[in-house]
């Protein structure tokens, strides 16, 4: 069981989750190494919008992030 510590207040807590295996962490890596090279070949004016798109979506849900956190 995964758990995780509340910054604010120190108190550990657990999240349901379960960890994940060795194998799985390297089927992630995989996945997040085609990724980065499928991101480079975007060239950088591709990158640039989907930064710039990653940023707005973040931007337009900051007060659910910022409660999120703060739990």
């Amino acid at each position: 069981m995964v758990t995780r510590t509340k910054p604010r207040t120190g108190v550990g807590a657990a999240t349901g989750l379960e960890a994940t295996s060795a194998a799985e962490v390297d089927r992630i890596a995989g996945r997040a190494r085609q990724a980065a090279f499928e991101f480079a070949g975007r060239g950088r004016e591709g990158r640039a919008r989907m930064l710039d798109a990653i940023a707005d979506s973040l931007d337009a849900q900051r007060d659910v992030l910022v409660q999120t956190a703060d739990e």
